[in-house]
């Protein structure tokens, strides 16, 4: 090639490198601009798809639907797929109130099953037209996607299931054991009444898919709202075919026990330790023992709630200690349910073999929907409370007396 020819190729050249530069440089300024300041990134590159997309949601959130949408068509012409857009379109018109915003936001979710703005705006939309199974799917979607809007979202629900139709629509969500279950039935259990309480647990039951422990957290509820009545018939529910039911249930300890309403609860308590096993009751039967740590102890591991109709009754029990040592002795007590104390049996201490203590007692007719009975420790809160040795419990029982 002549060298005349070489100079107008070189400059060729150069000028294409320059133009290649330039293009680089102005598409990755507009990439940088694309969030921040849309509309500059659109007067470099007029198709820049995610600065489409910015100006199409900020018009949207400025109540422009007419740009918004127009802003969205012109991003479907660049990129045909970008569902987003379709979203826009069809929260646009919702708000306009357009006959096709229905069936845009079913497009719409097809194409952006992720978009959170969208589940929102159909959630609200169900919930309005009363299709409640299709408001709980959107919400589970949201709760899904971002688990963060339970902070408001599990209030609004736990207030709303006292209404019987939304308890039993969120109950068949709540079936299916959504990753955000656990997290709403503890908000609803701190926040929601007892009456949205029972309609959700009610319906999980009779789903059958009310496991133990809620089962467990449901009668808790029930008991500390006072209603022991309904406690205890909602547990002899969870019973099977029983014959009879002792006033102290399994008070030999045969059974295994069940931490769950009526029954022996194993609970933790400092300064002591509770087992139930073979050889620690009476004649080498089943029966509890208690280890005493030498710290202070409020009170034993086991109790249990009873539901006792006024009157006179006999707690009876088998019992033996070894080296068993505190301030003022243990006793086997029976308490009215956030009220006073109506049987003490003992003090139970030093090392003595099986034997059996009783107490008298009554039950009045005000003031005592239900009782505890629990080992307690009489003496003042703190060292002097300190306890040591071991103690074992076997058939203890409550028997009815004549009326005096």
């Amino acid at each position: 090639m002549k060298a005349a020819l070489r100079i107008p190729f070189a400059v060729a050249g150069l000028l294409v490198l320059v133009w290649i530069g330039w293009t680089a440089i102005q598409v990755t300024r507009a990439d940088a601009l694309a969030q921040t300041d849309p509309e500059a990134a659109l007067r470099i590159d007029p198709d820049h798809p995610q600065a489409l997309l910015r100006l199409a949601w900020r018009q949207l959130g400025n109540d422009d639907t007419e740009a918004a949408m127009a802003t969205a068509r012109h991003l479907l012409a660049v990129e045909p797929g970008q569902g987003d857009a379709f979203a826009v379109l069809a929260l646009a018109a919702a708000k306009r109130g357009d006959t096709n915003a229905e069936a845009l936001a079913k497009i719409a979710l097809q194409r952006a099953p992720r978009n959170r703005d969208l589940r929102t705006q159909e959630a609200a939309r169900a919930l309005r037209a009363g299709d409640l199974p299709a408001a709980m799917a959107q919400i589970d979607a949201l709760l899904r996607l971002t688990p963060s809007r339970g902070k408001t979202l599990y209030p609004a629900l736990a207030q709303q299931s006292a209404d019987p139709a939304f308890a039993e629509a969120l109950a068949a969500t709540l079936s299916a054991d959504p990753p955000w279950r656990r997290a709403f039935l503890n908000v609803l259990g701190s926040q929601g009444t007892g009456i949205a309480f029972d309609r959700i647990y009610s319906a999980l039951r009779r789903r059958g898919e009310l496991p133990e422990a809620e089962t467990t957290r449901w009668l808790d509820r029930m008991l500390a709202d006072g209603r022991w009545g309904e406690a205890y018939a909602h547990w002899v529910g969870t019973l099977g075919p029983v014959q009879s039911i002792p006033l102290v249930r399994n008070g030999n300890f045969e059974s295994e026990l069940s931490g769950m309403g009526f029954g022996w609860r194993n609970t933790r308590a400092a300064g002591v330790f509770t087992d139930v096993a073979e050889g620690a009751g009476r004649n080498d039967s089943r029966g509890a023992h208690m280890h005493f740590i030498a710290r202070p102890a409020a009170r034993g591991n086991l109790r249990q709630a009873l539901l006792l109709a006024p009157g006179r009754y006999r707690l009876s029990l088998q019992v033996r200690a070894e080296f068993l040592r505190s301030d003022q002795g243990l006793y086997w007590s029976i308490r009215c349910d956030k009220g006073r104390t109506v049987a003490k049996l003992g003090p139970l201490e030093g090392s003595f073999d099986w034997r059996e203590m009783t107490a008298e007692f009554e039950v009045p007719a005000e003031k005592c929907p239900g009782q505890w009975l629990e080992l307690v420790n009489p003496a003042v809160r703190g060292s002097a409370q300190q306890v040591s040795g071991d103690l074992w419990i076997d058939d203890v029982a409550i028997t009815p007396l004549p009326a005096s």
